[in-house]
């Protein structure tokens, strides 16, 4: 799929808003939606809604939106002030909730320190081990310890004050410093003239030569593996548009408002029901998956692991803002095709239209998120930074490197008949070890945390 054909219409009012009258950009056929978008794009929504007039753009005016979700509530006030008082010196101490039901076991030693940090009463921490492994995109440990030490930044995973701990912000440097190094191996451009970017990235995602897994789900895939596929995919998909949303604040002009406009569709256009995380969660219910975020850490590879790992990276730094441009250009432009492919397989293999809502959502909606991203997001960002030209490039290249290696790994286990998920030894039943029954109980550490506190 090339961004060429991705034109959506125009839309005569909000053209003239924005005082884009005479962009060429804009002309061009209507974008071709699949036929339960208007009804399937809000959770419970009713027909000939506010979507199915404002679709075809992607884009609420605020004033249809309010009429329709008004934010703006009566709030009763009192003029007691002893009442006030009252209500102040009863409001307890603000405890956040771990949003992880549990801690994942830790797989060497890199992951077993920052698990220890997680748990540690005080600080400040021991030493960092060294960062010291074969390949960083393959190595379980190595992409374990790095998602953790990103969590800090996006869930209630552990101590807050742990999120600025300068041991774990220095292993973490160390760990995306491996990490990046090792993609460059697969993803160097080289110099990138900025008028050849949009063309180059039309080239990368066109000549990609790895069987797509929503492709073989869509054709011969079995309703188990289509349960894999959505376990591995959700650390990125049940915080979707998370890391990306970091990026916002870091461009300017046409980017800063292309990048908006993406993130703004992909949160539900303020709709929490309909934000694409709470469908993909909806989804996984239909599946019979657990759906809270972090449930299935445990069983997540390290090619599923270096997929989430990605977009933290680009997203967490400014240094990186140009990587997350070309990271979510190309993710948007090789989207539409694996959503048509999965909203198949769903309704064959599920036989649930609803279940199938989230990937018809998404084809629609990346059908022209792609435009955007690649005709405004891309060149609005090289007409303010023409240096970022090779960024850009890189962090497509890089994307699309992960999701090849995700998909050879995906693929072989299964022309194997086995499971592609992260497996565990497991120990005979002469070895395991006993639980004790009188050791403490905190629901969010795993199995092996609460096996080591028995050892003296």
């Amino acid at each position: 799929m090339t961004g060429a054909s991705l034109k959506p219409p125009v839309d005569s009012q909000q053209s003239a808003m924005n005082g884009n009258t005479n962009d060429a950009a804009l002309d061009g056929d209507d974008v071709k939606l699949h036929d339960s978008f208007a009804q399937g794009f809000r959770v419970g929504a009713e027909p000939a809604t506010l979507q199915e007039r404002r679709v075809s753009w992607g884009n609420l005016l605020w004033s249809d939106f309010t009429a329709q979700q008004p934010y703006v509530a009566s709030i009763p006030f009192t003029k007691s002030e002893g009442r006030q008082r009252e209500r102040a010196t009863s409001a307890s101490a603000f405890e956040p909730i771990p949003d992880w039901p549990f801690l994942p076991r830790a797989r060497g030693k890199l992951s077993e320190f920052v698990l220890g940090a997680f748990r540690a009463v005080s600080s400040p921490l021991g030493p960092a081990p060294s960062v010291d492994v074969d390949d960083a995109l393959d190595d379980s440990d190595f992409q374990l310890a790095l998602f953790l030490c990103y969590e800090l930044h996006y869930r209630s995973i552990s101590n807050l004050e742990l999120e600025w701990d300068p041991t774990l912000l220095g292993l973490r440097l160390e760990l995306e410093d491996t990490f990046v190094r090792r993609l460059r191996q697969n993803s160097e451009p080289g110099e990138v003239n900025p008028g050849d970017v949009v063309a180059l990235l039309d080239q990368v995602v066109r000549t990609r030569n790895v069987e797509n897994i929503a492709e073989y789900l869509d054709q011969r895939g079995s309703l188990d593996q289509l349960r894999e596929y959505c376990v591995l995919r959700s650390p990125s998909l049940l915080r979707s548009g998370d890391a990306s949303a970091l990026g916002v604040a870091r461009l300017r002009g046409r980017a800063k408002a292309a990048m908006a406009r993406i993130q703004f569709g992909d949160l539900g256009y303020g709709d929490a029901a309909a934000m694409i995380s709470s469908q993909f969660s909806a989804t996984m219910t239909s599946l019979q998956l657990e759906p809270n975020y972090g449930a299935y850490t445990d069983n997540l590879p390290a090619v599923s692991l270096a997929a989430a790992n990605l977009e933290s990276l680009f997203g967490l730094h400014q240094r990186w803002r140009a990587a997350l441009v070309g990271q979510l250009t190309a993710s948007k432009m090789t989207s539409v095709d694996a959503m048509s492919h999965c909203s198949r397989a769903m309704q064959r293999l599920e036989g649930s239209v609803a279940g199938a809502q989230y990937f018809d959502v998404r084809m629609n909606a990346d059908a022209i998120h792609a435009f955007i991203a690649r005709n405004q997001l891309v060149t609005g960002l090289l007409e303010t930074d023409p240096t970022s030209s090779d960024d850009v490039v890189f962090g497509a290249q890089a994307y699309l490197t992960l999701e090849d290696n995700l998909a050879r790994h995906v693929l072989g286990s299964w022309s194997e008949k086995c499971s592609s998920l992260f497996r565990w030894d497991v120990p005979s039943h002469a070895d395991a070890p006993v639980a004790n029954e009188d050791a403490p109980q905190d629901p969010h550490v795993g199995i092996e945390t609460r096996e080591q506190l028995d050892s003296p």
